[in-house]
Order: C-alpha cells, then structure tokens, then sequence
C-alpha cells in the first residue's frame, strides 16, 4: 500500500532514529539541519508503521537483485566496481536491462512504478508535506526495501523518481549507500533506461522525432 506518514498519528516510542548514513539522500551537503530530520523523521515512522502493517496483513517479500558489481562508484580517475570482485564493467543501463529481464518486463512500458516497486517487497511511503523541497530517498531496514516519495510532484516526476531510488536500492544494497553527484548522475541513467529502454525506443522513434513526440513517448 501506497501511504501518507503526514496523515498517520503513529506512536513512536520505543523505535531507534533512522542513521543519516543508512538513506540515499541526493544531496546531503546541501540540506538543512531541519529538512534532514524531517526526512529522517519520515523514515523512522515508515519504519514503524511497517512493522504495524506486518503484524496484520502478509506483503510480498523483497525481491530485489543485488547488482552492486554493476556501480561505477569510485574516484573520477580511477572508478571502481563494488561488489563482486572481477565482475564485468557494466554501466547504469545494462543493470537497469537486468531488473527488467528478472521481473519479466520485456521492453514493454511500465505503467505503475509505485505498484511495481510494491509487487517486488518494497515499501513505498509519502514523505511529510513538511519537507516539500525534497524529492525522494530510500534506504534498507532489517533486510526490507523502503522508498519515500513526495507525493506533490507531477506523476512523470513521481515516476522517475521512484526509478531513480531503485538503482539505489540494487545498485548498492544495504551495506552501502554513496552520495554526491556521480551517485546520482549513475542513477539517472538507470531510471531512464528503465522508464524508456533504448531498443523499444529505436524501433518506435521516428528518424527526425521532434520534440512533440518525444514528450508524449516520454509518459506513455
């Protein structure tokens, strides 16, 4: 289920911070003190309503392949690929080619990126209405995939951004989450190869598509 934390009068007593360094935020450098807590606070609360939610009712469990050898995280002159070691250098695009083929998605359009996500074990929440300058983030809690979402975004951006954190999720796992630019650069190209991959894009484009055309491929 797709949740609103902003709506949900949760007693948090009893239940651990969520650590800065478990969340892929985009840009942590420039955030406030105040709109970092605020999301962490959302965070901690989709935590606790999550372990409500498990009490009572059976979700689906995580199913998310674990591509950390396909990150090209590492120093500007000298990348590096975490994850197993001498795995084959693979861009963003190859592994969002993966997720597709281990979800039997073929090239076909993805109609509900918060349905998929859900289908698959991860635990999608809005964030607060509170901290309306942030677009999204996700983090892994005991083993479970979480995304929070802003919810006042258009829907193309709503799923984008959900694309853009599950290249976080199976890119890096639980045990390590990058920031900063390259981070997020990687990221982008993951969720755009995912929303539009290159070979159902080529056999649909025309020669010259112009830019009416590409706006319209872009939400079908």
């Amino acid at each position: 289920m797709h949740w609103a934390l902003s709506l949900l009068p949760v007693c948090a007593h009893g239940v651990a911070d969520l650590p800065v360094e478990s969340v892929s935020f985009r840009a942590l450098s420039k955030m406030t003190a105040s709109q970092r807590d605020i999301a962490l606070s959302s965070g901690r609360l989709a935590r606790i309503l999550q372990d409500w939610i498990r009490a009572r009712f059976k979700q689906p469990a995580p199913d998310l392949p674990t591509l950390t050898s396909f990150s090209r995280l590492g120093s500007d002159d000298e990348p590096v690929f975490p994850g197993e070691a001498g795995a084959e250098s693979c861009p963003a695009e190859r592994a969002a080619e993966l997720v597709r083929t281990r979800w039997g998605l073929g090239v076909a359009p993805i109609s509900d990126m918060v349905h998929l996500l859900e289908a698959h074990g991860v635990r999608v929440f809005s964030l607060s209405r509170d901290c309306p300058e942030m677009d999204a983030f996700s983090f892994w809690d005991r083993g479970v995939p979480f995304v929070l979402l802003n919810t006042e975004k258009t829907a193309e951006r709503g799923r984008f951004d959900a694309a853009h954190e599950l290249r976080h999720l199976v890119l890096h796992g639980e045990e390590q989450v990058p920031h900063g630019p390259q981070a997020e650069g990687e990221a982008h190209r993951f969720a755009a190869a995912l929303l539009m991959p290159a070979a159902d894009v080529l056999a649909h484009a025309p020669r010259n598509p112009s830019t009416t055309w590409i706006l319209q491929a872009s939400v079908t």
